[in-house]
């Protein structure tokens, strides 16, 4: 049974819809989808709202909770710096009901928990200030992608989709959110610090690794979609990150296997020339050998940095 559980996200009436009941959904739209648990099968979710292409619910609601009833993972949206992050909101057993506080830290959106009114950061995942700051808890994050809505489909017809029933009298067409401020590399919120390495509100594809929280790493994706597969390394955690011709990226660990090609579909092939599957969750090779998703998501430069002005910039 599909639910809307963040109550002061999206409210009580929020669905998500089959994909072929979304006749709005444009094919070029961005999309930020997402897969919900961690077995094969889980079913794919969409949360759509696309800077300059197409602004639907996404932008308008900050905060979309649990897909499922068994689902503890909310997805934040922060509209001003391109940001959706996934996370589990379970820690140690216990579910931390999570909500838009409406206060930021460096343009960057603080969350609190309904139980001890905690502020958590966004990107972090971990509460900074109040009873539970310091307490050692940090939520599991998940994997994002930014694709069109046309190459998501294809690769996951079963898609379900945020529906615009969403409880509330608001205006969801398109450009209807924040047009004026996509259109210029102008801030919403103020930064301390502006890196003009990149402008603005050039888009980056960040990693934060949990067992290496002091190293940070964001690649230009428009290096990225020069550079289809991109080997990196944070730490002693090997990486690739495969780009498809969408743009959508995707990181994998890639431990000591080097890529060489990647059809832009789900082949990917290796130095040795060992062919591997590329899905939503891992890498898998014939022989059999599984390499992990990495999370990672989307965001503007001057977001990213502004959270992490020591972080790591390929571009």
């Amino acid at each position: 049974r599909l639910i809307g559980i963040m109550h002061n996200a999206m409210g009580p009436n929020d669905i998500f819809r089959e994909s072929h009941g979304a006749p709005w959904a444009r094919k070029d739209a961005l999309q930020f989808p997402i897969f919900r648990r961690t077995d094969p099968g889980a079913l794919p979710v969409a949360l759509h709202g696309s800077p300059g292409r197409r602004l639907t619910c996404a932008p308008r609601h900050c905060i979309h909770g649990g897909i499922r009833e068994d689902d503890d993972a909310p997805h934040d949206m922060k509209q001003s710096e391109n940001l959706v992050v996934s996370c589990h909101t379970e820690h140690e057993g216990l579910n931390h009901r999570l909500g838009t506080s409406g206060f930021l830290y460096r343009s960057n959106k603080l969350m609190y928990d309904q139980a001890t009114q905690s502020l958590w950061s966004t990107m972090l995942g971990a509460p900074v200030v109040g009873p539970l700051a310091g307490k050692g808890i940090a939520l599991k994050s998940g994997a994002v992608v930014t694709t069109t809505w046309g190459e998501w489909r294809r690769r996951h017809p079963g898609t379900l989709v945020l529906s615009l029933d969403t409880g509330h009298r608001r205006d969801y067409s398109e450009g209807a959110a924040y047009r004026d401020y996509f259109a210029t590399d102008e801030l919403m919120f103020s930064v301390p610090v502006l890196d003009t390495r990149l402008k603005n509100k050039d888009e980056v594809f960040t990693v934060l690794l949990a067992r290496h929280p002091e190293a940070p790493l964001a690649i230009s994706a428009a290096f990225l979609a020069a550079a289809p597969v991109h080997h990196d390394a944070i730490e002693d955690t090997a990486l690739v990150v495969l780009t498809d011709p969408s743009g959508a990226n995707r990181a994998y660990a890639s431990e000591d296997v080097t890529f060489t090609r990647y059809d832009g579909d789900r082949r990917v092939e290796d130095g040795s020339g060992m062919i591997w599957t590329m899905d939503e969750h891992a890498l898998t090779a014939e022989d059999g050998r599984v390499l992990r998703r990495i999370p990672a998501q989307r965001a503007f430069w001057f977001g990213w940095h502004a959270a992490f002005p020591n972080t790591r910039l390929v571009r």
